[in-house]
This record gives structure tokens, C-alpha cells and sequence, in this order.
């Protein structure tokens, strides 16, 4: 699916998935192309897009929003993570760089200081999405169950399983002096 990194995906995306992923340092915000409901999109092959910068500095925002085909807004689960030193995971300290929720577009701003992240060099960053009812914490009776939560067999959201409803995008992000 992706190389040496673990897969990850949403098993569903009838209800949400990611409409657009924009990375900026200055505000303005543009999304290459509409979203797509998969499972799991690979963009790391979207070089020159604006999802893919090449960044100096200490810190930049990440545009994330959603869509909703049923025409339902739902409360969604956002994390990101960077692999800042190319070891092909997302475990070490600091790698996950935002976690939020929100119904409707987010801005997550993301600070490097103290990261050490590889300079010159393609990262991966992984952005996954799911629905979370009740801000993470399991609503009954609801067949929509979400995996955000640490309730005996449930799985936290992370950047290697799946989660039932969403879905999981990679890009390439690179940090220059």
C-alpha cells in the first residue's frame, strides 16, 4: 500500500472522508484537487502541489477539511503525524503533531521547534480522519462505533490500524534550511 510504513485506512467512507489537505505559511490555502472517497490516498507523489512545500522556519498551519456525502455533518477525530526522522514509523516522541475535533474544517498549526526533523529530505506526514461521536467517547446506542477511545476492545485512533469511518492520506513534506 504505502512502502515500509504500517497501512492504515477507514474501512467506510459512505458518511466522511478528507475533502483536502493544504499546507501554508502564510495563510493562503488552495486544494489541488476535490478529495475522493478512499480508503487510503498515497500523495506522496504530488510534487509541486500545494499540499507538498518545501518549509523553513519553525512552524506552519495544515488546512483539513472534511466532506460529508449523506449532506450530515459529523464530529471528526483529526490527527497528524511526521515522520521527522525517515525510520518508517510514526512511534517516536513528538511525531504526532496535532490532534483535534471538530464538525467542519480545522486549522491545525504545527510547530517543528525541538523536532530535529531531517533537512532536505521527502518525510511522510499522515493524516487521518474518523468519526468521533461525543468528542472520542463511545455514544450508545449508536451502530456507528468509532475507534477513538480506550474502552476494552476498541482501538485508539494511531497511525497504523484502521478506523471504521474515514479515512487516511499520506503526503510528502520537506524541511529546508
Amino acid at each position: 500500500m504505502n512502502g515500509f510504513y504500517a497501512p492504515s485506512q477507514g474501512d467506510d467512507q459512505s458518511y466522511e472522508y478528507i475533502e483536502c489537505v493544504s499546507i501554508s505559511q502564510s495563510g493562503a490555502w488552495a486544494c489541488p484537487t476535490p478529495g475522493t472517497a478512499t480508503p487510503y490516498s498515497d500523495n506522496t507523489n504530488l510534487r509541486g502541489t500545494p499540499v507538498t512545500h518545501e518549509l523553513g522556519g519553525n512552524a506552519f498551519s495544515v488546512r483539513l477539511v472534511p466532506a460529508f456525502p449523506q449532506g450530515t455533518a459529523y464530529e471528526e477525530s483529526w490527527k497528524i503525524w511526521i515522520d521527522f526522522n525517515d525510520d518508517k514509523d510514526f512511534n517516536d516522541d513528538g511525531e504526532e503533531v496535532f490532534s483535534g475535533v471538530a464538525t467542519g474544517p480545522v486549522t491545525a498549526r504545527i510547530n517543528t521547534t525541538g523536532k530535529n526533523p531531517l533537512m532536505n529530505t521527502n518525510l511522510r506526514m499522515r493524516v487521518s480522519m474518523v468519526y468521533a461521536p461525543g468528542a472520542g467517547e463511545i455514544v450508545y446506542p449508536n451502530p456507528r462505533l468509532c475507534y477513538v477511545t480506550t474502552i476494552s476492545g476498541y482501538k485508539v485512533q494511531s497511525p497504523d490500524n484502521n478506523i471504521p469511518w474515514g479515512e487516511v492520506e499520506d503526503y510528502f513534506i520537506q524541511f529546508v534550511n
